[in-house]
């Protein structure tokens, strides 16, 4: 399927998107953690979600805890492994409408 939601946010201090298609609003779950919940939900669990980050140094991001309404994005140090949040971080997901 075609991008059906994207968001590029900012973690660190503002916690706010920069812009986004599909995403109503973001919630911080803490530092590094974010859920993205979509306007309008996917059909199901099963969508493909990446993320990446800009200006961060070494860092991974994944995610999990996803529902048809919201996916959460996490920031993690690939040194340590501790989350901490992003300067700028950017999601898309792909899958299928409900």
């Amino acid at each position: 399927g075609l991008t059906k939601a994207w968001a590029n946010i900012t973690q660190s201090s503002s916690h706010t998107a920069n812009d986004s298609f599909n995403v109503g609003s973001l919630t911080d779950n803490g530092a590094g953690d974010t859920s993205l919940n979509f306007t309008n939900s996917m059909a199901n669990t099963n969508f493909c979600a990446a993320s990446g980050h800009m200006n961060f140094g070494t860092k991974i991001q994944y995610h999990d805890s996803d529902s048809a309404s919201s996916v959460k994005v996490r920031n993690i140090d690939n040194d340590g492994g501790a989350t901490e949040d992003a300067n700028e971080m950017a999601t898309q997901v792909a899958g299928d409408l409900a």
